[in-house]
């Protein structure tokens, strides 16, 4: 099987930053159905941030949403999400 290169052709420059209900983030092209945006940008800048920002889960390797899986009400993750969303989008604003 060939390997797929990802080149600026393949892949947008823009993301989405999105979570899903278990706390995990993914940096993706496009928001998919059923998870929440964080903050959009250059796809570089929002992993970057995403890495220096989010939890790791115990895998050392899932990037988590502060606050999402230790949220004790749909409320709680809720707020958790909105906090960690105005950071990454303030973070991104401010680096431009």
């Amino acid at each position: 099987m060939k390997a797929c290169k990802v080149t600026a052709s393949t892949w947008p420059r823009q993301s989405v930053a999105c979570v899903w209900a278990n706390g995990k983030i993914d940096v993706l092209p496009a928001l998919p159905q059923g998870a929440l945006p964080l903050a959009a940008g250059p796809r570089y800048r929002l992993r970057r941030l995403v890495n220096s920002r989010a939890r790791l889960a115990y895998d050392g390797r899932t990037h988590l949403c502060p606050g999402v899986p230790e949220g004790a009400t749909g409320e709680a993750k809720l707020n958790a999400v909105r906090a960690f969303g105005k950071e990454l989008q303030e973070a991104i604003q401010g680096a431009r």
